[in-house]
């Protein structure tokens, strides 16, 4: 019950987040954050998920200190469906990863892969709309948000790969910070909050 409770409540959090998006009153808070506890949090709340369907999570990022420039909890809730939806979409005994890196032209990009079911070649451009989902028979449908706002919001990118039956490859482009005024520099922003499963921003 409880466990029904929650994922109700983080559905419902998902709602309000993309209307306010929407509707401009969802302000963006972007910060510097460092990325790769982030991703360790995000990984370690799915763990008990992807062990029901012996799914490996792994996590390529390379560099400690690459930092990610955005908005903490949006970034959590992107990180998170992108993760959730992966795991959904992937078989028993497959393999989720979560990666990142510096992206061509400045800023980072973060990458979720798996061996999962894969995309229809027709849904792939309507995947990232609010409210979409892949799958029209009931009996595999899953839930999902789209992440399309959330990643308008930032200024950033949105690229799917995708291969039917063989897996899905997503990879989200955040831009890089401004320059900062002379002689201030940004100030990395603290880790905090629970990650909420499934969560979309």
């Amino acid at each position: 019950i409880h466990q029904s409770g929650a994922i109700m409540l983080a559905l419902v959090n998902d709602i309000l987040d993309i209307a306010e998006i929407e509707a401009g009153k969802r302000p963006i808070h972007r910060a510097e954050i460092a990325l790769k506890p982030l991703a360790d949090i995000c990984l370690k709340s799915f763990r008990p998920q992807a062990e029901e369907k012996s799914i490996t999570l792994a996590l390529d990022i390379a560099d400690d200190a690459l930092p990610l420039y955005a908005d903490q909890v949006c970034a959590i809730q992107i990180m998170s469906n992108l993760v959730a939806n992966a795991i959904k979409y992937t078989g028993r005994g497959g393999t989720v990863a979560l990666a990142a890196a510096p992206a061509p032209g400045g800023g980072t990009a973060l990458t979720v892969r798996d061996n999962g079911i894969g995309i229809p070649p027709e849904k792939l451009p309507t995947i990232a709309e609010p409210f979409s989902q892949v799958i029209a028979n009931p009996h595999l449908a899953r839930d999902g948000k789209g992440l399309g706002l959330a990643i308008d919001a930032h200024g950033g990118g949105l690229d799917i790969d995708s291969v039917l039956g063989e897996g899905t490859t997503v990879t989200v482009r955040f831009p890089p910070p401004p320059e900062p005024p002379e002689n201030e520099s940004l100030v990395a922003a603290p880790i905090s909050g629970m990650i909420a499963d499934g969560g979309a921003c």
